[in-house]
């Protein structure tokens, strides 16, 4: 589904990524960890065609999305779901708006299949009957799961998670994990979900590959990382401050 051939990004004389080689297979989920400012977030834009890279080649389906236009990869985007960290939710518009809002700017769909579809997401995220509430009258799970539905709504092939996790206590994570792993099942979507949340990591990944000075320095399914004998993401995983990782 996703292939990424020596993916190289900097902004100015920072090198963020320095040669990003991945494979993400049709329905996977592939967790990718790492710590603050590794450039994470921006793998995410770089796969969805919102930043371009310095070198290298992103092939979504086959297609190679670095030669493609802006209009084709807008049309591109349609295929692609993002929830964003702290979700993101537009302030000003209630919860059927927000959920509506790719539908209402990217389908022909009326009034009426737009507010099933509107429903039936909300129904797969476990929030029946909310749709006139605004965001500030949400949790902060409440809008995780809004966004998720947001995302959804246009039957995404991809779906892509920016710290789906961030800002939750352990069990309104732990429930944004299951219901991660839910919607797999459920929609069939390729994932790619980037976080530091090791407890996330585990529960949602099919493999889990670590993001370290510009590269993926190691690749593996969660027993396989559990295990690792990689000192750098060993002292990761394990939240250790000595190591070979400085803090600076």
């Amino acid at each position: 589904m996703i292939k990424v051939i020596d993916l190289w990004k900097k902004f100015g004389d920072l090198e963020v990524l320095t040669g990003v080689n991945i494979e993400v297979m049709e329905g996977e989920t592939f967790v990718i960890i790492g710590q603050s400012g590794t450039g994470k977030s921006v793998f995410l834009k770089l796969l969805i065609g919102l930043l371009k890279p310095d070198r290298g080649k992103i092939y979504i389906q086959g297609r190679d999305i670095t030669e493609l236009s802006e209009r084709e990869l807008s049309k591109l985007r349609i295929e692609f779901g993002m929830v964003f960290q702290y979700a993101a939710l537009f302030d000003s518009l209630n919860v059927f708006e927000n959920v509506a809002f790719g539908l209402t700017e990217h389908t022909d769909l009326d009034e009426e299949h737009i507010t099933q579809r509107v429903k039936e997401c909300l129904k797969l995220v476990g929030l029946d009957g909310i749709e006139d509430k605004m965001p500030a009258e949400l949790s902060g799970g409440m809008k995780k799961r809004v966004a998720i539905a947001r995302a959804i709504a246009l039957n995404p092939k991809i779906i892509l998670y920016d710290e789906p996790t961030a800002g939750l206590d352990p069990v309104v994570a732990s429930s944004i994990n299951k219901l991660i792993k839910e919607l797999k099942e459920k929609t069939q979507a390729t994932s790619v979900v980037v976080t530091h949340d090791m407890k996330s990591a585990y529960e949602v990944g099919d493999r889990i590959g670590m993001l370290y000075q510009g590269k993926l320095i190691e690749v593996g399914n969660p027993d396989q990382i559990r295990n690792t004998q990689n000192p750098v993401v060993r002292q990761f995983i394990n939240g250790e401050f000595e190591g070979p990782i400085t803090v600076s």
